[in-house]
């Protein structure tokens, strides 16, 4: 799913973090060599596990197979450096900073037969953020806090995305599939404003309103979930609701990041512990089942298709679970390009 710098994990991941999740740091500097491995980003598409490492470079593992990925010249040569992403059911996303200032084009490689095109599309900007990698369009957030949003290789779904919310923003969240489609930006407040599949979108905010403030973090994916302030949680459930059944309310709690997995609720708990519960008893998730215990400093998942989740531990050490997921449990990027 979509992964931003100011994300889970802290604000400055690429410049080095404290122990503590989303803590801060100094500038750790430049990095190369077996040390420019280190995990700067995890990513999950609908069928692998991503990063991008230190040398900002991507790497993805496939989650029906555990092979690593070739993923070509287009990729891996020339000067790219990759400072955010955003994954999903269709595609990839990276910005691209060769001159490392903070913000560049967007670069966005479909899948085709759960492989990444070797030669990404191009989409020239100043961009800080980026998210949305499915059917629909594809969105970045600029260093203005403008969000522009492109039609990559999908529908565009009647067009919904070509007026986005109109910022300033600080984030961007958003997420497109062939009948879903929402794209927010959040300021400095924590104030949300949010845009989606037309007259469906409509409907669904009214059945299942979404704060205008004090959120944290969003989670967009067969459903919506909000995280806010308090650590409560509010959402629905899957595709645009019509009933007041489809809402879902979580108490205040210590979460400080949330990820929607099919049918189940993620979250990361205070040091860094995964959670996951089911929220549509209609459906069935074996999310649920096999969590890995530990200390994790990231989680990330895709909403559909590939039913998998996997959490990143301040060693590098990436864990993934789920029925989509029939890679190794435990694995190393590190490890398997050495």
């Amino acid at each position: 799913m979509r992964r931003r710098l100011t994300s889970v994990a802290c604000l400055a991941l690429l410049m080095g973090c404290s122990d503590e999740p989303g803590g801060g740091g100094e500038d750790s500097g430049a990095v190369d060599g077996a040390a420019g491995r280190n995990v700067q980003l995890l990513l999950t598409t609908g069928w692998e596990a991503c990063i991008i490492d230190g040398l900002g470079d991507v790497h993805c593992l496939l989650a029906e197979s555990g092979e690593l990925l070739d993923m070509g010249d287009g990729w891996l040569s020339g000067d790219h450096s990759f400072i955010a992403g955003s994954a999903g059911q269709t595609g990839l996303c990276l910005i691209d900073d060769p001159d490392g200032d903070g913000a560049g084009d967007l670069l966005c490689s479909r899948l085709n037969d759960a492989r990444l095109q070797a030669t990404p599309d191009t989409y020239a900007g100043d961009f800080v953020q980026v998210g949305g990698t499915s059917d629909a369009d594809v969105c970045g957030l600029d260093a203005a806090g403008a969000i522009t949003c492109f039609e990559s290789w999908g529908d565009n779904l009647d067009d919904q995305l070509d007026s986005p919310p109109v910022g300033p923003f600080d984030t961007l969240y958003a997420y497109g599939a062939s009948s879903f489609s929402i794209v927010c930006g959040v300021d400095a407040t924590g104030g949300a404003s949010c845009i989606g599949g037309g007259v469906a979108y409509e409907r669904a905010i009214e059945t299942c309103p979404l704060p205008a403030s004090g959120v944290v973090d969003i989670a967009t994916g067969v459903g919506v979930a909000v995280l806010l302030e308090d650590g409560s949680i509010v959402g629905w459930k899957h595709g645009f609701p019509t009933v007041k059944e489809d809402c879902f309310s979580e108490p205040p709690s210590d979460a400080y990041a949330v990820e929607l997995v099919e049918n189940a609720l993620c979250t990361l708990q205070p040091g860094g512990s995964p959670s996951c519960r089911v929220i549509d008893s209609e459906g069935e998730t074996g999310l649920v089942d096999d969590v890995p215990a530990g200390a994790f400093v990231d989680l990330s998942s895709y909403g559909s298709f590939g039913e998998f989740a996997c959490v990143l531990a301040a060693s590098d050490d990436i864990s993934c679970w789920g029925p989509g997921w029939q890679g190794p449990a435990t694995f190393n990027f590190g490890d398997l390009l050495e």
